[in-house]
C-alpha cells in the first residue's frame, strides 16, 4: 500500500465531509437561565449521515462553561481514551438502529429488540436521520425509508415534507456564561466492535478487528462543524428590559457563502425567512417554527429550492416575525 496516498484520501474524505452539513447555535431565555437551540442542516443528497448504518453515528456535543471556564453542563460528551458516548443526559444521536422483529426471533431463538445482527434484522426500529432536500414522506416509505423515531412526540411527521434541516434545544443551568456546539460523525462505535468480537466464534477476525480499532484512535470522532456563543446574562436580569420589538441586523453584506443575520426577540414569535430575486421570484424558504425570546442567529446557505446554488447579484430577504415582515436589500458576491 501507499501510505501517502491512503492519507491523501482520508483527508479527502473528512474535507467532503465537512462540506455535508451545516450547524447553526442560538440561544433563547428560559426563566432564570437560557436553553441553546442548535439547527443541523444536511447538506447531501441522501441522508446523514449515510451508507453502512452498524455503528455509524452523527451526533451534538454541548459544552457549556462558567465565568471561570468550568464546565457546568455537557451533551455528548465523549471519552477517547474508552471511546464511550455518554448517556447522561441523554444525547442528540442521528443514526440507524436495525433489529429483530419478536416474530423472528421466536423462530430463531434470539431476542427482539434493536441488534448489530445485519443479516438477520427484519426490522428499523430507529432512523432518525436527517433527510435531504426535497425529501417527501410519500417518496421515502415507498422504498422503506421513512424516518422512524420512538422519542418523537412532535406534531405531525418526525421530518415534514420538505425539511432537510433539524433542531434541538437544551437546558442549560443558571451558571452557564459561554455555550459551544460540535457536530461530531464517527464511522465505528464502540458497541459495534466489541459485538463483532464477542459474536465470532469462528476465527480471529473479531478480535483483530477490535484491536485495530483500538490501536488506531477508536475510531476517533470527526468533527463537522463546530460554533460556540457567550450568552448576554443580562437578558435575564430584571434590570434590563428586553426589546419591545424584534430587531433584526444582517451580520454581513455583501455576502460569499452564507447570509447571516442576528435577530432579537422579546418573546416568543413564529418566524419564517423567504429570499426573493430582483425580479420577484422567491428563491428559498426556511421556516424557523416558533423561537423564544432572546438573540437567534439565522441562515441562509445561498441555496434555491432545488438546492442549487444561487447566482451572483441582489435579492430581497424577507423575515416574517410575527405579524410583522421584516425586509433587508443583500447582495450576493462569488
Amino acid at each position: 500500500t501507499d501510505a501517502a496516498a491512503l492519507a491523501a484520501g482520508a483527508a479527502r474524505a473528512v474535507e467532503t465531509l465537512r462540506k455535508a452539513a451545516t450547524m447553526d447555535l442560538t440561544y433563547a431565555a428560559e426563566g432564570d437561565s437560557f436553553r441553546a437551540i442548535v439547527t443541523v442542516t444536511n447538506r447531501t443528497g441522501h441522508k446523514l449521515p449515510t451508507g453502512y448504518p452498524e455503528g455509524r453515528r452523527v451526533w451534538l456535543q454541548i459544552t457549556a462553561r462558567d465565568a471561570s471556564g468550568t464546565i457546568v453542563y455537557q451533551s455528548g460528551a465523549y471519552d477517547e481514551a474508552t471511546g464511550v458516548l455518554s448517556d447522561t443526559p441523554e444525547p442528540v444521536v442521528y443514526e440507524t438502529k436495525l433489529g429483530i422483529s419478536p416474530a423472528l426471533a421466536s423462530l430463531l431463538g434470539q431476542p427482539d429488540g434493536d441488534s448489530f445482527h445485519f443479516t438477520l434484522n427484519d426490522s428499523i426500529y430507529k432512523d432518525n436521520r436527517i433527510p435531504p432536500l426535497g425529501f417527501t414522506n410519500a417518496a421515502f416509505e415507498a422504498f422503506g425509508g421513512q424516518p422512524v423515531d420512538e422519542h418523537w412526540a412532535g406534531p405531525g411527521p418526525r421530518y415534514p415534507d420538505g425539511q432537510n434541516w433539524d433542531v434541538s434545544t437544551f437546558p442549560l443551568p443558571e451558571a452557564a456564561l459561554t455555550v459551544t456546539a460540535k457536530l461530531l460523525y464517527q464511522t465505528t462505535s464502540k458497541e459495534y466492535v466489541e459485538f463483532l468480537e464477542s459474536e465470532n466464534g469462528t476465527n480471529s477476525a473479531g478480535l483483530d478487528m477490535l484491536n485495530i480499532w483500538m490501536a488506531n484512535g477508536r475510531s476517533a470522532p470527526v468533527v463537522m462543524d463546530a460554533d460556540s456563543v457567550k450568552l448576554n446574562v443580562t437578558a435575564v436580569s430584571n434590570d434590563a428590559p428586553a426589546p419591545a420589538a424584534p430587531r433584526l441586523a444582517v451580520l454581513a453584506n455583501p455576502f460569499s457563502d452564507m447570509l447571516a443575520f442576528r435577530l432579537d426577540l422579546s418573546r416568543p414569535t413564529a418566524v419564517r425567512l423567504m429570499v426573493f430575486d430582483v425580479n420577484g421570484r422567491r428563491v428559498a424558504r426556511r421556516d424557523y417554527g416558533t423561537l423564544g425570546g432572546g438573540a437567534h442567529r439565522l441562515t441562509w446557505d445561498g441555496r434555491d429550492a432545488s438546492g442549487r446554488q444561487a447566482a451572483t447579484g441582489i435579492y430581497w430577504a424577507a423575515l416574517q416575525v410575527g405579524e410583522r415582515n421584516m425586509v433587508r436589500q443583500v447582495v450576493r458576491v462569488k
